[in-house]
């Protein structure tokens, strides 16, 4: 059996929404605004969020520089009650990395098996990714 690692979030209302508050005391706000993130924005968001920055680390490890990188992400929802996220597409732009496009396409492969989110919605959400290296 795996080992487990239990972390801890508390969630609170104010007149805006919720606070979710992590054990280092960051606070965030969301969910009931029209200028706050809905909780289904937040999924997608650390869906690809986490793929982001394991993305940056596995860069780094390898020593692979770049100028700029973006994401775009679009994502599905049945249309039916409850709504579910079904698909997240997740794009990065890497401008002028170093490495060609064959080890960039190495590094997303090991990026999405290396990402904890996306294993831990693995079977529930599809998650794809794509690379384009612009100049």
């Amino acid at each position: 059996m795996d080992e487990m690692i239990t972390q801890h979030v508390d969630l609170d209302l104010d007149d805006h929404g919720m606070i979710a508050t992590s054990k280092k005391g960051i606070k965030l706000h969301y969910g009931k605004g029209h200028d706050e993130f809905s909780p289904v924005e937040l999924l997608v968001t650390s869906i690809a969020g986490c793929s982001f920055g394991v993305l940056r680390i596995i860069l780094e490890n390898r020593k692979i520089t770049y100028d700029d990188i973006h994401v775009d992400i679009d994502y599905d929802m049945v249309d039916e009650k409850p709504q579910r996220v079904v698909a997240v597409r997740i794009h990065f732009y890497v401008k002028n990395p170093s490495a060609d496009i064959d080890v960039m396409g190495r590094v997303l492969n090991q990026t999405i098996k290396s990402c904890p989110v996306i294993q831990s919605v693995k079977g529930s959400i599809e998650v794809n990714e794509q690379l384009t290296i612009t100049a």
